[in-house]
């Protein structure tokens, strides 16, 4: 917010990068979170996260 209501050159552009790349690494979270099959929403989630990253099964 602060960048886009910023009055430099281009600050309309950095404000639109910066959410677009945002967007996409949010989109790759959720890619890498659905392919190792957790789901965030479960009351789980933690456990899962867990197991999932230290490799057990």
């Amino acid at each position: 917010m602060i960048v886009l209501f910023s009055n430099f050159n281009n600050s309309n552009y950095i404000a639109a990068l910066i959410f677009a790349i945002a967007s996409a690494t949010d989109g790759l979270d959720g890619y890498i979170a659905r392919r190792r099959g957790c789901r965030w929403a479960s009351p789980c989630w933690a456990a899962c996260w867990r197991q999932r990253w230290s490799g057990s099964s």
